[in-house]
């Protein structure tokens, strides 16, 4: 697993002048079989500034098409074909691109979602990312059976869901499905040291700070400073390594050591509170969705938590990922009769670039994975973080122990 001797000699030899990108710009051409004339478009996600980014766009016509421009830094886009509602992503700087493609190869996956395989020359990040996914073929190799598995649990839930099956029937169905999902967590924790193995003994590739980026949120605040600090300026300088740099600013502020960030919002009851009100407090606050399994999981531990402790100093906030479903939000609280605490939104809201995180919670505490907890002490001071960047449940429950000693 650890072994990267050979691909690092790869790398070196393909990809050394990887972070440098041409004066000239980029000439990206496209031969796409099967389409006589439509429109491309290639955008992506900017996480930074947190809008969308159209990069450019062309005509096709006879399958053929052509772009150029310049960008500021390499970063991994989607190509949307307009006409068919079918795309592929693919990493875009500042060189010469050739796309080809045959539109009779689209597939589409169990939500309905078109996609095209294409092949892809002339991009340094391009082909490094394809050099990656061949070390992950033997993982996803056996993960193959299990996945089958779990579209085929999924396939039959929706399928039932539109006969009007009872509720106990999709009950079963979904925790068939959740039964075959839970099967492939041991290869996804495969994959994730696969890839961090990589970043670290890959500090001059700007795909490695790709990866990085990707899996920053999920991998405590220590370790992830340990691998941005490895990398060299140049990439750090990235949109990649900028993107990276943004995110631990966030996760320091939603870490052990720092200042609780105070926040106001109308509770689940129509009451406004905010943090501060519970000064003098240790405040466990709980990231959770409606929608999130392991969430609602965790309920039953979290209630047990809250009546040992309540009595002692300790009050509970849910802070819900449902903003776009109230309706939900409510239903399971009162399901799993945590309303015994305080909830409120995390305030989450559509704009029409994107996203207003103005007054959005979850942002100010670097969320971005759920159930993620956070404990502060009675001075406002966060001690504790379990979940997404942080420690396990056990060692919050120990956390606790130690606070109030068993009493």
């Amino acid at each position: 697993m650890r072994t990267f001797t050979l691909l690092n000699i790869l790398i070196a030899f393909l990809f050394s002048s990887c972070t440098t990108q041409t004066e000239q710009g980029y000439t990206v051409t496209g031969d796409i079989k099967g389409i006589k004339e439509g429109k491309i478009v290639v955008a992506y996600y900017n996480r930074i500034d947190d809008e969308l980014v159209k990069i450019d766009s062309a005509k096709i016509e006879n399958g053929l098409f052509e772009m150029q421009g310049k960008i500021e830094s390499p970063v991994q886009v989607f190509a949307m074909i307009e006409s068919e509602k079918c795309g592929f992503p693919f990493f875009m700087e500042n060189s010469k691109i050739s796309i080809q493609s045959d539109m009779d190869k689209a597939t589409s996956d169990q939500w309905g979602q078109k996609s095209l395989p294409v092949q892809i020359t002339g991009s340094k990040l391009q082909a490094e990312s394809e050099v990656f996914e061949k070390l992950k073929t033997p993982v996803l190799a056996k993960t193959a059976t299990l996945s089958k598995a779990y579209d085929e649990a999924n396939e039959k839930y929706r399928e039932a869901k539109k006969k009007g099956a009872t509720k106990e029937e999709l009950k079963n169905l979904e925790d068939n499905a959740n039964e075959a999902k839970e099967k492939m967590e041991p290869f996804y924790d495969e994959m994730e040291i696969l890839a961090q193995d990589y970043i670290e003994q890959n500090v001059n590739s700007l795909f490695a700070a790709h990866l990085l980026s990707g899996c920053i949120s999920s991998i405590s605040l220590e370790k992830g400073l340990a691998y941005y600090n490895k990398f060299t300026p140049e990439v750090q300088k990235s949109y990649f390594g900028k993107m990276i740099k943004t995110e631990l600013d966030k996760l320091k502020g939603g870490s052990p050591g720092s200042k609780a960030s105070e926040f106001t919002s109308v509770d689940i009851n129509g009451k406004t509170i905010s943090l501060s009100d519970f000064r003098g407090k240790y405040v466990l606050i709980d990231f959770w969705a409606s929608w999130c399994k392991p969430c609602r999981a965790s309920n039953p531990h979290l209630i047990k938590l809250y009546k040992k402790y309540h009595s002692k100093g300790v009050e509970f906030i849910g802070i819900s990922d449902d903003d776009s479903n109230p309706k939900a939000w409510h239903k399971a609280v009162e399901k799993d009769g945590i309303g015994i605490w305080h909830h409120v939104l995390r305030g989450l809201k559509q704009s029409p670039t994107g996203f207003d995180k103005s007054n959005d919670i979850s942002e100010a505490y670097a969320i971005h994975s759920l159930p993620t907890k956070i404990l502060i002490d009675p001075n406002g001071v966060i001690i504790g973080r379990y979940g997404g960047g942080g420690e396990d449940d056990e060692a919050m429950d120990r956390k606790f122990e130690d606070i109030f000693n068993n009493k």
